[in-house]
């Protein structure tokens, strides 16, 4: 597979490349934490095909970089970093959110573009010169990216590249990483992916039982296979559909 370096050490494949486009048609967005499209790799994981054909794409990008091991950044990052991990035959390890890991630890603080957070390592997962991929799910301004780049460095070790399902381009959050000497490969930009059926982006937490919960699994019994979206079409009514053909519009392509 051809990849293309859309900026300095910024890096995609041909977003109509058959695999690429089978990640990305199955990307939903959903209003949540005060962002306009907060992606659900869930997406994937309802549909065998698209996410080993995320790892067939990450895959032909590192088989022959001659990586150590991958950190997967929590918690997203795990679903993709194991499976990468197991092709290429290396070890993985978890950069977890503070509090989450037991042993010798090594954390930094880093800010991203709805919290502020800690990111921690264990002492003894990254060895001096080992080349090391740091896997997530999406880039956004980059800050966890480069609060694990810096762990990585604390630890000696080379982070060769960071490695996202999805970017956001409008954000352009590849900038500071690549000022820092560190190129960022995304499979999907954010407007390759599908727009979402009116009325069904928004996010609540239902009550098992309640009327809405209810009304939820008649639509999911009514029809639709896994992969489709709930879209509220009532007070207490929903139904079961696919994404839209149209493309996503809420973040704007890096040429407009």
């Amino acid at each position: 597979m051809e990849f293309v370096e859309v900026e300095t050490g910024y890096f995609v494949p041909p977003q109509e490349e058959p695999l690429v486009k089978l990640v990305g048609d199955n990307l939903p967005s959903y209003e949540f934490k005060g962002v306009p499209a907060f992606f659900d790799v869930g997406g994937l994981c309802c549909n065998p095909e698209s996410f080993s054909a995320a790892i067939d794409v990450l895959y032909s990008r590192y088989k022959n970089k001659d990586l150590t091991s991958i950190c997967c950044v929590d918690a997203r990052g795990f679903l993709f970093g194991p499976a990468l991990a197991l092709r290429l035959g290396i070890p993985f390890f978890m950069a977890r959110k503070s509090g989450k890991l037991p042993g010798l630890v090594l954390e930094t603080k880093y800010k991203t573009e709805y919290s502020e957070d800690s990111l921690s390592i264990p002492c003894n997962s990254v060895h001096p010169e080992d080349r090391v991929l740091i896997v997530d799910d999406l880039l956004g301004t980059g800050g966890t990216a480069r609060a694990a780049v810096h762990l990585v460095r604390s630890s000696k070790g080379i982070p060769v590249e960071v490695a996202v399902v999805i970017t956001i381009p409008s954000l352009r959050g590849w900038v500071g990483l690549v000022e820092n000497n560190v190129s960022v490969f995304a499979i999907v930009e954010s407007y390759s992916t599908p727009a979402m059926p009116s009325g069904s982006t928004s996010s609540a937490i239902l009550s098992g039982g309640s009327k809405k919960h209810v009304a939820v699994l008649e639509a999911m019994t009514a029809g639709g296979p896994r992969g489709h979206v709930l879209q509220q079409v009532g007070e207490d009514r929903f139904a079961h559909v696919p994404l839209c053909l149209e493309k996503n519009s809420k973040y704007k392509p890096i040429s407009s």
